[in-house]
């Protein structure tokens, strides 16, 4: 016996499917023509599918609002937009609005709202917001002081690969900080960053190899050649 039902649900999955992949291309030539600095074609693309509320390409349009490329930079259409997002869990619309409000563009600097937003954000897994938020729970200066905390901030966005991340981590292990000392691991971390151009790595990582054993190095070096081979 044919099942009307049935066949609804089967064309049903099918057109959610098959719109799934068409907003995903649509993105994706949006994406290709910002690659290639065609930032009017970008927003063109982006902006429809902004407007049928996909946060991907709202925080995108927010972002060239916020730049000005390809539109007339407005911070407040890059607030609306970024919210839009950051209100339905976008991790990166929660971070860059969070960033708006820490620094003060466009509106009054609002130190709880934007740890708030690091806070959802980095639950996501953001690194840029785990980052963030190892710093404020370093400097204790909006919430109470951390270094465990803010340890563990800065090794989830270590972990991924964030520059900045890796060297105050690598700090923390160095003097101790929120974690039990270890120059091994404080070496390991600042040769992952010096592999991304930090200079300040490379100086801290310099100035503690003179106060570490030949076999402590070989330690730390392998320690970075395991975890270059995982990743």
């Amino acid at each position: 016996m044919f099942n009307i039902q049935k066949y609804y649900i089967c064309v049903t999955v099918v057109i959610i499917a098959f719109t799934s992949l068409s907003v995903k291309a649509d993105y994706e030539v949006g994406l290709t023509a910002y690659k290639n600095k065609n930032y009017s074609k970008a927003f063109k693309e982006w902006m429809p599918l902004a407007q049928s509320g996909n946060t991907d390409a709202q925080v995108s349009i927010g972002k060239l609002y916020f730049s000005g490329r390809g539109v007339q930079k407005s911070i407040g259409q890059a607030i609306i937009w970024y919210d839009l997002a950051a209100k339905k869990n976008n991790s990166t619309g929660q971070f860059l609005l969070g960033k708006i409000y820490s620094e003060g563009v466009g509106v009054p600097i609002d130190t709880d709202q934007a740890h708030k937003l690091y806070q959802r954000a980095a639950k996501q897994g953001h690194s840029e917001a785990q980052f963030h938020l190892g710093v404020i729970l370093f400097k204790g200066e909006i919430v109470e002081r951390n270094y465990e905390k803010a340890s563990q901030m800065y090794k989830s966005a270590a972990e991924q690969g964030l520059m900045v991340a890796q060297t105050n981590l690598a700090g923390m292990y160095a003097l101790g900080l929120g974690l039990d000392r270890d120059l091994v691991l404080a070496y390991s971390w600042f040769t992952m960053a010096i592999k991304q151009g930090s200079k300040r790595a490379q100086e801290n990582r310099d100035f503690m190899a003179d106060r570490m054993t030949e076999t402590q190095i070989k330690q730390a070096t392998l320690l970075v050649e395991n975890w270059t081979n995982q990743n």
